[in-house]
């Protein structure tokens, strides 16, 4: 479908002599031809970015590109470093699916002119039309394959064996995004356009993606579990920028992490993946040493502990106790001394402490939670506590997030009509 709509804005490009390009709805970049005329700021801002900026957007909006049928002349101005255009809305049976722009300084376009860019701009409306029906069914689908109902999952297979959108005989490998802001939560929209983003840097066949109330998932199907994983990953990290850069460019910070699941034999199986995929975004959450990137796989203990339901229940009371009597630096200084694996000199060295800080601070841990850091059973009993801690307090966090201002609780399972873009 790409292909098609390059194809239509190379050809009504170089018929017309001007620069052409073709935004979706949201004023995303979908196409653009190739310029040796003089083009505008705007232009080659909204081709860097793949999209327009927020300010210009609403400035082109209030000449009515919204609820126009008809082409519109935008004039030239040179505060927001724009040339004058012609905008042709396009358009299938009424639905506004994008915006075709023709660079045209001093009016250059007459009426047979403009009357081909009106007839690209119908045929952009039907391939653009018969993309947002495919987005749908892969959405779908691939929610199907993510529920947790035998039924809904067998039947997905199938739609997407006969859809071609993922062959039976595939690997499977899902990855999870979600933003982490409890103050300031990216609504679904968001996630999901940070997927569509992401659709015009890969090809149609190497992820179908899914957007849910706090997270997003990528499915990347491949024919070996290697190529699986590694692509899982090369797209859950595109995403993860995508997403990023979106609020950067908004004037948010964002902080966004992405989990990756192992691979598993057959798309049916895709479930198994997604919850491990969860499960490593939630370690890496709480867990700085990820660097806001959890593999399943190379998880280690944190595979067992994520999995814990009640994380604060089974936590050793004397670690409960420094956490809560501790000073916050002496806490963090015995956590990176076990991390270390008692590592005295490379501990201090990490922190910029002298070694008689490092030893005052763990002999604080000692008398305040009755642990001595030497002794094996001790000191592993501390480790994982601390850990553990961390996934206690996200899982508060946790319901905090999930429970709506109306007092009632967001599913946390992913519902049967998510949003989404493959």
């Amino acid at each position: 479908m790409l292909e098609d709509l390059q194809a239509l804005i190379d050809d009504v490009a170089e018929r017309l002599g001007t620069p052409a390009l073709l935004e979706d709805e949201e004023q995303r970049t979908v196409a653009y031809s190739s310029h040796t005329s003089p083009v505008d700021h705007v232009r080659q801002e909204s081709i860097l970015r793949r999209r327009t900026r927020p300010e210009i957007r609403d400035w082109f909006r209030k000449f009515g590109i919204l609820t126009s049928t008809e082409p519109l002349r935008i004039p030239g101005d040179a505060s927001v470093g724009a040339l004058a255009r012609l905008c042709l809305p396009v358009r299938h049976h009424g639905l506004l699916t994008g915006f075709l722009w023709l660079i045209d300084e001093g009016d250059l376009l007459g009426p047979e002119q403009v009357e081909v860019a009106v007839e690209a701009a119908r045929h952009a409306g039907v391939l653009m039309y018969e993309e947002l029906l495919a987005a749908r069914l892969a959405d779908n689908v691939v929610g199907h394959l993510l529920s947790p109902f035998d039924d809904l999952r067998e039947e997905a297979v199938r739609q997407a064996a006969e859809a071609g959108l993922i062959s039976p005989e595939s690997y499977i490998v899902v990855a999870v995004l979600r933003y982490v802001d409890a103050d300031h939560p990216r609504p679904k929209t968001q996630l999901a356009e940070g997927l569509r983003t992401l659709t015009r840097q890969f090809a149609h066949s190497e992820f179908h993606g899914i957007a849910y109330g706090d997270h997003s998932a990528v499915l990347v199907p491949a024919r070996s579990a290697r190529t699986a994983s590694a692509r899982a990953l090369d797209v859950g990290q595109a995403a993860r920028d995508v997403l990023i850069q979106r609020a950067t460019e908004d004037g948010r910070d964002a902080r966004v992490v992405l989990g990756v699941g192992d691979p598993q034999e057959r798309p049916g199986q895709a479930r198994t993946s997604y919850r491990q995929a969860r499960m490593a975004a939630d370690v890496a959450e709480v867990i700085p040493a990820q660097d806001d990137v959890g593999v399943w796989s190379r998880l280690g203990v944190y595979r067992a502990l994520t999995q814990l339901p009640d994380a604060e229940s089974v936590l050793d009371p004397r670690v409960g106790r420094l956490i809560r009597e501790a000073d916050p630096q002496v806490v963090q200084t015995v956590e990176r001394y076990l991390d270390l694996g008692g590592d005295a000199q490379a501990t201090a060295r990490e922190l910029h402490l002298s070694r008689g800080t490092l030893y005052y601070r763990l002999q604080k841990v000692e008398h305040l939670a009755s642990i001595d850091v030497h002794d094996g059973a001790d000191r592993l009993s501390l480790h994982v506590g601390l850990k553990l801690a961390r996934f206690a307090r996200r899982q508060s966090t946790g319901e905090k997030r999930r429970q709506s201002t109306s007092g009632k609780w967001q599913a946390t399972e992913p519902p049967r009509g998510a949003a989404g873009w493959s």
